[in-house]
């Protein structure tokens, strides 16, 4: 047991630094190639931000386990638009105005259900590829929107980012993206031997870790990421940041979770409830997203608390 919480605990402390090095490093190399802001601020810093996840529930489909592998998706992506925008409300102010963001936020809940109710019974090979091409299409349309979007909010904050972070010769940029791609890997195997061990010694279900332990853990780069963002006055890149992040743990990690979790079935009860904390609490923010609204320290203790309310639900049976 204590074996299990030092790999836990060195792992998600990993991750978090990791992730950020290769961020921080895709994002100014993305820059340097030319690369439309757009597709950073949406696609770069988003993958960026869900490594972890890609990693952590890959890995835990490899070995069968489902439960971990879509509960870290699902309870990742509640924990993004609640705990992790609600953390950074309550440090300042956080808009969204961006139209970019408004008109993908439907998208992030279409893809969040369609992940979801793929997954519901058992996620298989032609599940996994539903949401791999889901996620080529939505590849195509981030980059036609790439060449037409010019002046809008999110784009200014993704120049000011870049800007800030471009202080290093290229060499040193393509040396601390392959560090933080190679130790984000490492810290995920850590993550997910460490959690598995302490679910089998409490005799927790896979799918209650993934949605409650490892989802807090492996949006720790987002969490960092938006108070970085927030501190900048940058809002825009913030839940920009979130809403693709969110998008690609859908597509990519719950598609790769399909193709490669050979078909197996959720036993867990609580992942799926977990499924439709997501679905609820994902619509109410679109919602407010949608509707310009403003982000502040009272939404932002109410994003929290929901978050950490519907974790101890889902513990009780």
């Amino acid at each position: 047991m204590v074996w299990s919480l030092l790999l836990i605990g060195v792992g998600v402390t990993a991750l978090a630094y990791s992730s950020d090095w290769f961020v921080d490093g895709a994002a100014v190399l993305a820059d340097r190639l030319s690369v439309p802001p757009l597709v950073i601020g949406t696609l770069v810093i988003g993958l960026g931000t869900s490594l972890p996840e890609v990693f952590v529930s890959t890995m835990a489909a490899v070995r069968g386990d489902l439960n971990l592998g879509v509960g870290n998706i699902v309870g990742s992506n509640t924990a993004n638009l609640t705990l992790v925008l609600g953390i950074a409300a309550m440090i300042a102010l956080v808009r969204a105005e961006s139209a970019i963001v408004r008109r993908e936020a439907p998208l992030m809940l279409g893809a969040c259900v369609l992940m979801a109710a793929l997954a519901w019974r058992k996620l298989t090979l032609t599940g996994g590829l539903i949401l791999l091409t889901g996620l080529a299409g939505y590849l195509m349309l981030t980059f036609w929107l790439a060449r037409r979007s010019r002046n809008d909010l999110l784009i200014r904050d993704v120049e000011e980012y870049t800007e800030v972070e471009n202080r290093y010769p290229i060499w040193m940029e393509v040396g601390r993206t392959l560090i933080g791609l190679v130790g984000t890997l490492v810290a995920a195997q850590m993550l997910v031997v460490g959690a598995l061990g302490v679910a089998d010694r409490l005799g927790w279900s896979g799918g209650f870790v993934g949605l409650t332990l490892v989802a807090v853990g492996t949006s720790l780069p987002e969490l960092a990421a938006s108070i970085q963002a927030v501190r900048r006055h940058e809002d825009e890149l913030l839940v920009g940041n979130l809403v693709g992040s969110n998008i690609l743990n859908s597509l990519l990690v719950g598609g790769l979770v399909g193709v490669v979790g050979r078909g197996a079935a959720p036993t867990s009860d609580v992942l799926h409830r977990g499924m439709l904390v997501m679905v609820v609490s994902l619509a109410a923010v679109t919602l407010l997203m949608a509707t310009r609204a403003r982000f502040g320290r009272t939404s932002g203790v109410i994003l929290a608390s929901v978050y950490l309310a519907s974790a101890v639900a889902l513990g009780t049976r």
